[in-house]
């Protein structure tokens, strides 16, 4: 499996990490406040996490999955919650376009 360390950007220009999943292109929506805390989490399990409460003070984030790698590129929109430390929004570019395209 090839994973990265990426970060999603919220408005106020703070980051919060995560672990990007290369193989399928996907974030997982776990974030942590810093880059070695998500660095040790590359192999957590993260399939049961709740978004549902996060949903109650989400924001819009940019993606950019190859942060820690000198790579700030947006790769695309989302949404996350700072207090619950999670990814609420699309985790995937085509999941992000998806929704995107539903909103018009």
């Amino acid at each position: 499996m090839s994973r990265y360390t990426g970060a999603v950007r919220f408005p106020d220009k703070s980051v919060m990490y995560f672990v990007y999943n290369a193989t399928v292109d996907m974030a997982r929506r776990r974030l942590y406040h810093d880059a070695s805390q998500a660095d040790a989490a590359w192999d957590d399990e993260q399939d049961l996490i709740d978004v549902g409460a996060g949903r109650e003070d989400e924001e819009p984030v940019e993606v950019m999955p190859y942060y820690c790698h000198d790579n700030k590129r947006v790769a695309f929109d989302s949404r996350a919650s700072k207090s619950h430390m999670v990814i609420t929004g699309p985790c995937d570019f085509l999941s992000a376009i998806e929704e995107q395209n539903e909103d018009r």
